[in-house]
């Protein structure tokens, strides 16, 4: 038997690491806090930082970090943040300094609308399929996001905000047309709509093709068809035998064989 007499002691952790500082908050938002603080020193090392709103611990970080953003938070709020240092002993540095910060408040919702499109009108001659129309710009409290087109009451396009012209196609010749614009705002806010009616122009003639014959009168641009071949007139005449086509090339330009 061997009797064996161990002495002294292991010490205890009891110090606490010191204070930390210059607490600040850099950055907010609606629903966040950006924070940074200088480091806490302690006789073992800084296990952890608390992080406080008041007496509530609101976020806990490294001992290696300095910054941290706290999340979560209630619009146009106030809040007071501290922080304290932890060791691994769970000694508690005494709170760092207080910073007050009110988040921001959420944004105003948009229920303004643009202002309707002035000046809407027909720009230039139409076709007998298009119509170009053009307008004076919208303004609006936060900025003009497109212009929405109709024919009537149906939808044609929505045009970027910096455009301020439309052309609108695939009509029929001859047609009167009720064309009408809004601007809208990146809220769906509508203005007012402007009209404006167009008519298209009636459509361009195809001359019809008849069979030469003689002591007839011919227009310019007339055509005639004689043994197979097409012929447009070119100059305006009456005919007479022997003045065929074929004949007198002065009168008549071979189109087709």
């Amino acid at each position: 038997m061997i009797d064996v007499n161990f002495s002294g002691s292991n010490p205890v952790d009891t110090q606490a690491p010191t204070t930390p500082s210059i607490l600040t908050a850099t950055s907010k938002t609606t629903n966040s806090v950006s924070l940074i603080w200088k480091a806490s020193s302690d006789n073992v090392g800084v296990t952890n930082y608390q992080i406080f709103n008041g007496s509530s611990l609101v976020a806990n970080v490294s001992g290696t970090t300095l910054s941290t953003t706290v999340t979560g938070l209630t619009p146009n709020t106030a809040y007071n943040f501290n922080i304290k240092a932890v060791d691994a002993a769970g000694n508690v540095s005494v709170a760092s300094n207080s910073v007050s910060v009110t988040t921001d408040a959420p944004p105003a919702i948009d229920t303004q609308a643009p202002t309707a499109p002035g000046g809407l009108h027909i720009m230039g001659t139409p076709s007998s399929s298009s119509i170009q129309l053009m307008w004076n710009k919208s303004t609006d409290d936060v900025g003009v996001k497109g212009y929405q087109i109709y024919n009537g009451k149906t939808f044609l396009s929505t045009v970027s905000g910096a455009l301020t012209d439309y052309t609108v196609t695939g009509l029929s010749a001859n047609t009167k047309y009720t064309f009408s614009v809004n601007a809208v705002d990146a809220a769906g806010n509508q203005s007012i709509a402007s009209t404006v009616n167009g008519t298209t122009a009636t459509a361009p003639t195809t001359p019809t093709e008849s069979a030469w014959k003689p002591n007839t009168f011919y227009a310019v641009g007339a055509i005639v068809t004689y043994n197979g071949s097409t012929y447009s007139c070119r100059q305006a005449h009456t005919t007479l035998t022997g003045w065929e086509p074929p004949i007198v090339p002065a009168l008549w330009l071979l189109k087709q064989s």
